[in-house]
């Protein structure tokens, strides 16, 4: 009776089948089970990465001692907020 609607409906099962059968997030709960496996960083650690990378690159570029790495480490964390 109306060919345009049955193609149309026809095409959005197979989308959501092809979506379905593609996209892991559409297991749903397995898929967030499976996520929550791997740890998130902490904020903490991120930082802590951060600042020893800045600090290697620091000694790397400028060729310093490592008695100056530890003095410009304690002036920079002393800059950094209390939160931080």
């Amino acid at each position: 009776m109306f060919p345009d609607r049955m193609v149309f409906t026809r095409y959005m099962l197979l989308a959501v089948s092809k979506r379905d059968n593609e996209d892991d997030r559409t297991l749903g709960e397995l898929f967030y089970i499976m996520i929550s496996e791997v740890a998130d960083i902490t904020y903490h650690e991120s930082m802590q990465i951060i600042v020893e990378a800045i600090l290697a690159t620091v000694q790397e570029e400028f060729h310093i001692a490592d008695a100056q790495v530890e003095t410009f480490y304690a002036k920079f964390m002393s800059k950094l907020p209390e939160s931080m």
